[in-house]
């Protein structure tokens, strides 16, 4: 079912991450925090998530048939099967009993009508997806929020359909989420911070906008029966000094295939054999750029 709950992510470097900061803070706990943050936030990509199998929702049989549902069976059930015991005759509560279970049947009826009227809307939304429908392909979206663990971090992404019926995703990166910051411990255990070198920050924040793509990527074509995506990845530019587009590209499902295999540095490659645009200097970090078009 599309509103299932699951956690944002499952990977080991978050489960150490969260265990972390409920730690005592000393100084090797925050270098340790530092650093597998640094590693969170370029391994998006490398989530492990359940696609969504539309062929399957589209043929799913309702939950129930007939006119009454399971709610109200159980509850019916359940007043056609009591047994007073002797202390609901010593006190005359057989009857309460009896009727506090009946005024409970409208209530579970409700859930019963609920439970087959979200039947229906996935079966139908399935349906339109399977028929290439760009509408239900921002309602599922929607529906299903793919990337919540990128959005999680300040990120937001918008989608939309462009004229041309093409799936995009817009994404606005929060640039706070790399830390300029540098920690480590002294000889003598203390902690030190200090700036992080500029090179190896615009190194990390480059990682770190390289996995968020590929998670939106990924997470578009596992929610999607869809081929093609175009995402455009807006940020603060620190070659420029200003807000844009720093990386945008036009996306095929079979480009990304194992992606999530992928180290970080590995993903500049992947990305560079797309039909992409993007300007990175080692020493400035990235230029705003023009979008990707159809």
């Amino acid at each position: 079912m599309l509103q299932e709950k699951e956690p944002l992510a499952t990977r080991s470097s978050v489960v150490q991450y969260k265990k972390l900061r409920k730690s005592p803070s000393t100084p090797q706990v925050e270098v340790q925090k530092y650093e597998v943050l640094k590693e969170v936030i370029t391994t998006f990509h490398t989530e492990k998530c359940e696609p969504i199998h539309w062929a399957e929702l589209a043929n799913t049989p309702p939950p129930f048939t007939g006119e009454i549902g399971p709610n109200e069976t159980k509850i019916k059930t359940q007043i056609k099967n009591y047994k007073p015991t002797w202390r609901d005759r010593l006190f005359n509560r057989v009857e309460a009993r009896i009727q506090y279970w009946k005024g409970l049947i409208p209530e579970e009826r409700q859930k019963d009508a609920q439970l087959m009227e979200l039947w229906k809307e996935q079966k139908q939304l399935a349906e339109r997806i399977l028929a290439n429908d760009p509408n239900a392909w921002v309602h599922a979206i929607k529906m299903a929020q793919p990337s919540k663990e990128v959005t999680a971090y300040k990120n937001q992404i918008d989608y939309y359909i462009s004229p041309n019926q093409t799936m995009i995703a817009n994404v606005k990166l929060n640039h706070d989420v790399v830390l300029d910051t540098k920690y480590s411990l002294t000889k003598t255990g203390k902690l030190s911070k200090r700036n992080m070198p500029k090179k190896e920050y615009y190194q990390l924040f480059q990682q770190y906008t390289y996995s968020c793509f590929s998670r939106v990527a990924i997470d578009i074509f596992d929610t999607l029966p869809i081929d093609t995506v175009l995402i455009h990845i807006d940020a603060y530019s620190t070659a420029d000094e200003g807000y844009g587009c720093i990386l945008s590209a036009k996306v095929h499902r079979e480009d990304i295939v194992g992606i999530r295999n992928y180290p970080a540095e590995q993903l500049e490659a992947v990305i560079g054999k797309l039909e992409h645009q993007q300007k990175f200097l080692k020493t400035k970090g990235f230029k705003v750029i023009k979008e990707v078009t159809e």
